[in-house]
C-alpha cells in the first residue's frame, strides 16, 4: 500500500529568517512541520486557538508585506500537512518580494484511501497509486473552486491577476495545475510546480492564448520516490507540447525542498515582478 506522507518532526527554536528558512528546509526533508509551528513566533499564538487541521477548508494564512501589496502568490501545502507549513519560506522570499503578499490555504481534513483510510488534510482523495494516480474527481474540483475564490478575492482586493502566481506542492501543485489550465479562465502571473504532477493532464492541453503564454517553472528532486520525476516531466512535456514556456528545474534531492529551490524560485518570481 502506497503512503505520501511522511513522518513529523520537532524543531528547535530560531531567531533570525534565515535560522527558521534553514529549519524548515531540514524539516520538510524529513515531513511536515506542524510540529515546528508550535515553536514559531507567529504562529504559536495562532496554534493556541485553532488546530492544526480541520474538518472543513478553513481561512487561509495571510502573510503581508512590510509596504503594500501589489502582488500575491497562493502556495498549497502538500497532503498530510498544513497551511503553515510553507510560511518560513513566504518570509524568507518577502525579503526580496518586498510588495508581495503570501496566501498560504489549509486543505480540508478527510480520508485519504491509499493511507489506510485515515483522515489527513487533503486536497482529495488518492484512490490508487499505480499505474496512475486515480483520484476523486469530486473533491479535486472543490479544491480547484477555492482556489479560484482566492484569485477572485485577491483580484476583487486591487491586484493584478497577472500579478497574482499559483505555487503548489506535490499534491498541492496537482490542484494549481488543474485550476490554472483546466478551470481558471482569466489572465495570470504564473504557475510554480513543486515535486508534483497533473493526473487531469492528457497528451496536450485545448488551451487558450492566454493559457499559453502562463509562465510555469516545474522544480522536482532527481530522487523523488514519492511523485517520481517520469510524473512531474509528463506534466512539463504536456505543457510544452501544448504551447506553454514551461522550465523545467531537477535537484540532488528527494521528495523534498531545498535553499537552492527556494533561491530559483525567488530569482523567477523576482524577474516577472521587477
Amino acid at each position: 500500500m502506497g503512503r505520501e506522507i511522511q513522518s513529523k518532526r520537532h524543531t528547535r527554536f530560531t531567531n533570525t529568517r534565515a535560522e527558521r528558512l534553514r529549519t524548515f528546509i531540514d524539516g520538510v526533508s524529513r515531513g511536515n512541520l506542524a510540529a515546528y509551528c508550535r515553536t514559531h513566533p507567529r504562529v504559536r499564538p495562532i496554534m493556541k486557538r485553532a488546530p492544526l487541521t480541520e474538518p472543513e477548508m478553513s481561512a487561509p494564512l495571510i502573510i503581508e508585506p512590510a509596504t503594500t501589496a501589489d502582488s500575491c502568490v497562493i502556495w498549497l501545502h502538500g497532503l498530510g500537512a498544513d497551511r503553515y507549513d510553507f510560511l518560513p519560506v513566504a518570509e524568507a522570499l518577502q525579503q526580496r518580494l518586498l510588495r508581495t503578499r503570501f496566501v498560504l490555504p489549509q486543505a480540508p481534513t478527510q480520508a485519504v484511501t491509499i493511507n489506510g483510510g485515515w483522515a489527513m488534510p487533503s486536497w482529495y482523495d488518492i484512490l490508487a497509486m499505480s499505474p496512475a494516480r486515480a483520484i476523486d474527481q469530486a473533491q479535486l474540483e472543490q479544491s480547484t473552486q477555492a482556489v479560484i475564490s482566492l484569485i477572485e478575492t485577491q483580484r476583487d482586493g486591487g491586484i493584478d491577476p497577472r500579478r497574482i502566481f499559483l505555487a503548489g506542492f506535490s499534491q498541492g501543485g496537482a490542484v494549481v495545475y488543474h485550476t490554472a489550465f483546466m478551470r481558471w479562465a482569466g489572465p495570470l502571473g504564473g504557475v510554480i510546480a513543486l515535486s508534483t504532477y497533473a493526473p487531469t493532464f492528457g497528451t496536450t492541453l485545448d488551451l487558450s492564448p492566454e493559457q499559453q503564454t502562463l509562465p510555469v517553472l516545474c522544480l522536482h528532486g532527481r530522487e523523488d520516490n514519492v511523485v517520481l520525476p517520469s510524473m512531474g516531466r509528463a506534466a512539463h512535456q504536456c505543457l510544452t507540447q501544448s504551447g506553454v514556456a514551461a522550465e523545467w528545474k531537477e535537484y540532488p534531492m528527494a521528495h523534498e525542498v531545498m535553499p537552492e529551490e527556494i533561491r530559483d524560485i525567488g530569482d523567477w518570481l523576482a524577474a516577472r515582478l521587477d
